[in-house]
């Protein structure tokens, strides 16, 4: 659902539904809630970008998260969060969300640090 109605579902609040309260439940919940936030990431209209604003702590959040599925599904959502933004032929729509797609970039920044880290360890 999440794949074919991404834009209805971040229209109606679905985005933030579906990170709130992540720690009430259990990993495999978590778990299909980051692949949906991700799915809802994918391809944002330009007129409904601003709807995402409001979810960028929680995805920032579960880039520290203990599962790594969660950590890559997180990271998967800012990527899509970035195409969204420099896909867009309106160079005023990518000025609006200049915060949003550095937000984006800076996280996946991070995100490669850490698992480089972790991975020499």
């Amino acid at each position: 659902m999440s794949v074919e109605h991404s834009t209805a579902l971040l229209k109606e609040g679905g985005l933030m539904a579906v990170l709130a309260y992540l720690d009430f439940f259990g990993i495999a919940v978590q778990r299909s809630a980051v692949i949906t936030a991700a799915n809802i990431c994918r391809a944002v209209p330009d007129e409904h970008f601003g709807m995402v604003t409001d979810a960028i702590p929680n995805l920032t959040n579960l880039l520290s998260h203990h599962d790594q599925q969660v950590v890559e599904n997180a990271f998967l959502a800012f990527v899509r969060l970035a195409d969204s933004c420099f896909s867009t032929s309106d160079s005023s729509y990518v000025e609006s969300h200049i915060s949003i797609c550095n937000h984006a970039r800076n996280s996946s920044r991070r995100l490669t640090h850490t698992l480089k880290t972790t991975q020499r360890n």
